[in-house]
């Protein structure tokens, strides 16, 4: 004769089938994001392979490093420049016009680039750089696949259940980066890295058309004049009209400046410090930042979001930056290439990701596409000026100060100033900012009210619990996706 189950036993089955509702829940309402996610990886993949081996054909066309790297920073920073002001004025088209016109425009130009890249190739490298650069301005590239992708999660899910489908999002980018070492570590010629690297941008380009679905409706849309998508200038209002916005385009720009100073030298740097760094080397690095920045983002921001204030996660991440500038000084092995300089720079974009957070749940879902274009576009500030200053202050550190002991560190140096700016930003103004609003959420709310403060950043910015615990109480049925 078998005993009727324990009410304890009763209460685990009952807790087990609660919790399993729950994660159904959370895959349903996540399954928008798959989209997405397949466009990014797709869309980050195919430059990715592209981008290692630009460097070597741009010296066999100069004929010498310094030629190869000063044109190809200047042509990057007059591309940026044109970018500046058309960033925010795409995204104020996309708030008007909906996300999927921008996702498409994007990836015709994908398809534009890489179509140049495997035509001309190692023959003359300026087509790619001209046609492919300008390509990038006429469409959404310059307010990048990152605010593309926060603008849709705003649109899909709630203030406090963006975090777990922002980190998704994030690490599907990291995804693409992956695959930049495969051709060069296969062997394959520039020309079938062409094609393939072409092939995917025509596949992603067909899949934006057959299978993403807008995510702004038309009822949401932002209703915008011709005469706001003819002025540049428009945009800016909607983020230096708020201080704490203003601090957030600081930050944008200070955290790409040591990226940007480092694209046009990084690998010529290294080669000259360590004796040997190649095409396969410079993907193996795009490779292990990612996955160590994929690492980061599934095992530490979760952690340290229950933990630690946002804006002290961003702090933190200035400070990895500034670090990141440091060890391009000291560097001795290409295992410290492969190591730290990986492991900073992927912290350094933990960070930014918890700053688009920040931004995501501050703006309405009808602004967020000409506050996220906009700030892409001031980053355009560091790309403007990163990659000329670099490779100057490189050619005059090897060339011209001391031709016997070279001082080619000079680009990193400045990258460190620049990065101890940006803490002194953090901490001067977005610090007490936040602080300020804080208070004055603290005093205008009581009660339950008090729990959905910004002073609890679970609440604000979101995490993975939050989203957890929306689902349980919501049940099975549960929707995290806005209404209508």
């Amino acid at each position: 004769m078998s005993l009727p189950p324990s009410t304890s036993t009763s209460k685990e089955d009952l807790y087990r089938l609660h919790n399993d509702a729950a994660l159904k829940s959370i895959v349903a309402s996540l399954k928008p994001m798959i989209p997405i996610c397949v466009y990014i990886i797709l869309s980050a993949a195919a430059p990715a392979m592209v981008l290692p081996i630009i460097p070597a054909q741009r010296t066999a066309y100069f004929g010498s490093d310094s030629t190869a790297m000063i044109w190809g920073s200047t042509f990057d920073s007059v591309n940026a420049l044109i970018g500046m002001f058309t960033g925010g004025l795409v995204g104020l088209a996309s708030d008007a016009y909906g996300r999927k016109l921008v996702v498409l425009i994007s990836a015709f130009e994908g398809c534009i680039a890489m179509a140049v890249f495997l035509i001309f190739g190692e023959q003359n490298p300026w087509p790619y750089i001209v046609v492919g650069n300008l390509a990038c301005v006429i469409g959404s590239t310059k307010i990048g696949n990152a605010a593309l992708g926060f603008m849709v999660v705003a649109d899909l899910f709630e203030k406090e259940c963006r975090l777990l489908p922002t980190l998704i999002y994030v690490v599907s980018l990291f995804t693409g980066f992956v695959c930049a070492p495969i051709p060069s570590a296969l062997g394959f010629s520039s020309t079938t890295t062409g094609i393939i690297s072409t092939s995917i941008t025509f596949l992603v380009l067909v899949y934006v058309w057959l299978f993403f679905e807008e995510t702004l409706p038309e009822e949401k849309r932002k209703k915008v004049s011709i005469k706001d998508l003819e002025n540049p200038l428009v945009p800016l209002k909607f983020v230096f009209r708020s201080r704490y916005l203003s601090s957030f385009a600081i930050l944008g720009a200070t955290f790409m400046f040591p990226f940007y100073v480092s694209t046009g030298i990084n690998m010529y740097y290294l080669k000259d410090k360590l004796g040997t760094f190649t095409n396969t080397d410079n993907g193996l690095l795009m490779a292990t930042m990612s996955i160590a920045g994929i690492l980061l983002l599934i095992f530490v921001l979760p952690l340290l979001t229950r933990r630690v204030n946002p804006e002290n996660i961003v702090l933190a991440g200035m400070l990895s930056m500034t670090l990141n500038a440091i060890l391009y000084c000291l560097v001795a092995a290409p295992w410290q290439v492969f190591s730290f300089l990986s492991t900073s720079e992927a912290f350094t974009f933990l960070a930014m990701t918890m700053m688009f957070q920040m931004v995501s749940v501050t703006v309405p879902q009808n602004e967020q596409g000409v506050v996220n274009g906009t700030l892409s576009a001031l980053k355009e500030i560091a790309t403007i000026s990163g990659p000329i200053l670099g490779s100057l202050l490189y050619s005059l550190g090897k060339y011209h100060i001391d031709r016997e002991h070279p001082f080619i560190e000079l680009p990193y140096l400045l990258s460190a100033c620049v990065c101890i700016f940006g803490v002194s930003v953090i901490v001067l103004v977005l610090k007490p900012e936040i602080k300020r609003r804080r208070d004055i959420a603290e005093a205008s709310q009581d009660g339950d009210s008090l729990a959905q403060s910004p002073k609890a950043p679970t609440a604000e910015y979101g995490t993975a619990t939050t989203t957890i615990q929306v689902a349980q109480q919501q049940g099975a049925d549960a929707s995290l996706l806005r209404e209508g």
